[in-house]
């Protein structure tokens, strides 16, 4: 029995025993709670969601289209096929803004009025918009360049790439973090240079955008992105990219975790070893010996990495 199968049955038991000594409670009911409304979150904890999809006690709101299909796209962020949200025509108000952002972008504004003039388009989306964000990443000042990536997260167009790619060779890291932070919604395959690109900075808080990235990719790409994370020379990246892969737990992930026995570092080698002895409980003391093993055993473990029956 492996690590995991143990852990398993252990699970079970416990939730068997919680059932036995539940029956003889009473159980309350449970009074529900309404939803609060949410603005905004942070890509991490959750996806943006506008007020009015989250429900308001004044009675029922009309639903925009437009914040109905970026609500529908934020949820299926985790998916790896992505909704394409539809363009929309811009409105006479939001022309003037484009107008005036072009004009003033690159004059003699403070740095803060440049990142007043950035926030006034970032409910736009055109190739407009995308010519002045490629713009503001020649000012001088970080906070503006920073900016220019930060209206350009809810994009899902490739035609972004060119200006991430720019970004990512700034002299700021924080540039370059929100540089990978506006792939979001991209699904294009010239992400996987970029991310690749992320995976391999100075500046953990670069890797670890880059990480948090990964699991989105279409699987082709989540794969070649792993089997070259878990060879960095990193401790970040290699335990970012084995944690996850863990996590994903099937043959893939198993046979990623074997390209990391290739790594150069003894301390990175034994963090992968430890990973895959937990997920099939055998270890190696080379990438040869994992190889032949996962070859001639592979087929006695199910789709989760559990010995079969």
């Amino acid at each position: 029995m492996t690590i995991r199968q143990a852990m398993r049955v252990c699970s079970t038991v416990c939730v068997a025993a919680v059932c036995v000594m539940g029956c003889t409670k009473k159980v309350e009911p449970v009074k529900p709670v309404a939803p609060a409304a949410q603005t905004s979150t942070d890509k991490a904890t959750g996806p943006k969601v506008a007020p009015h999809l989250a429900g308001d006690k004044g009675g029922k709101k009309a639903v925009d289209k437009e914040s109905l299909i970026k609500a529908l796209g934020a949820l299926n962020k985790g998916n790896s096929h992505r909704i394409r949200r539809l363009a929309t025509a811009v409105t006479d108000d939001q022309k003037a803004r484009l107008e005036k952002a072009k004009m003033e972008i690159g004059s003699n504004l403070t740095a803060d009025e440049k990142v007043d003039l950035l926030d006034s388009i970032a409910d736009i989306q055109s190739a407009e918009v995308i010519r002045i964000a490629n713009e503001a990443l020649d000012d001088k000042d970080e906070d503006v360049r920073v900016k220019a990536m930060e209206i350009l997260e809810d994009y899902d167009s490739k035609d972004i790439v060119p200006v991430v790619s720019k970004a990512l060779a700034d002299g700021s890291a924080e540039v370059r973090a929100a540089a990978i932070n506006a792939l979001y919604y991209v699904n294009d395959p010239q992400v996987q240079d970029l991310l690749d690109r992320g995976l391999g900075d100075k500046v953990d808080d670069v890797r670890s955008a880059s990480l948090d990235m990964i699991a989105d990719q279409a699987p082709n790409i989540r794969n070649d992105l792993y089997r070259k994370a878990v060879n960095s020379q990193y401790e970040d990246v290699v335990s970012g990219a084995v944690s996850s892969l863990e996590d994903q737990s099937d043959h893939q992930a198993m046979a990623t975790l074997i390209e990391g026995l290739k790594n150069p570092s003894p301390e990175l080698r034994s963090e992968i070893t430890d990973a895959i002895d937990f997920l099939v409980s055998q270890q190696f003391t080379s990438y040869d010996e994992a190889v032949k093993w996962w070859k001639a055993n592979q087929s006695k473990y199910d789709n989760e990495l559990f010995e079969k029956d």
